[in-house]
């Protein structure tokens, strides 16, 4: 699965997806960091904290089931990813606030469905992809089947034609479950015989 957002990548995400430009992105960024609802979004650091990742571990296990949450080797932390040689380490990667619990610990991140009444539009859908890139990446992988066909034909004058057609079909949507990235979709092919 890719790593939590930095600001690069959720600039060219939230273009690509949402169509919102870089600095449309950044107010609506600034504005869900100023209501408390995402990390600091000026960031290089494509690693979330010890809060975050149990936050997303639980957010994910809650939502899609434990079996979709990527197994840690026993005895050890979580897996960071590895960041560029000058990474500003000071902020970890863009992720959704951790709600506290009734012991002041970490349990989960607010849902896009249960953002406050004023947020705008733009802000919504903006968390929307901030949370499911957070929660997608510390879930299993996609697994796919792929198809691919050729026909070869030939015509009376022996001009010769090849046609492919090429297909996949998901067997386990893994970290896409999340954070189905927009137009993803492949063509299924039908059975072949």
């Amino acid at each position: 699965p890719p790593p939590p957002f930095i600001t690069s990548t959720l600039q060219m995400a939230s273009n690509r997806q949402l169509g919102l430009s870089a600095s449309e992105t950044m107010r609506a960024a600034q504005a869900l960091y100023e209501a408390g609802m995402i990390s600091y979004m000026r960031t290089d650091n494509a690693n979330m904290g010890e809060a975050g990742l149990k936050a997303a571990r639980e957010e994910a296990s809650r939502r899609f089931g434990p079996s979709k949450v990527r197994a840690l080797p026993s005895g050890s932390a979580p897996s960071k990813n590895k960041n560029k040689e000058n990474a500003q380490e000071a902020h970890e990667a863009i992720r959704p606030s951790v709600l506290a619990d009734a012991a002041g610990d970490g349990s989960g991140f607010v849902g896009p469905e249960d953002l406050p009444a004023g947020t705008g539009k733009a802000e919504r859908a903006l968390y929307g992809l901030i949370y499911g890139r957070a929660v997608g990446s510390v879930m299993i992988d996609k697994v796919t089947d792929g198809t691919a066909v050729l026909v070869e034909a030939r015509a009376e004058d022996g001009t010769r034609a090849t046609f492919r057609c090429s297909g996949t079909v998901v067997k386990e949507p893994g970290w896409t479950a999340a954070s189905a990235p927009s137009g993803s979709s492949a063509a299924v092919l039908p059975p072949m015989k």
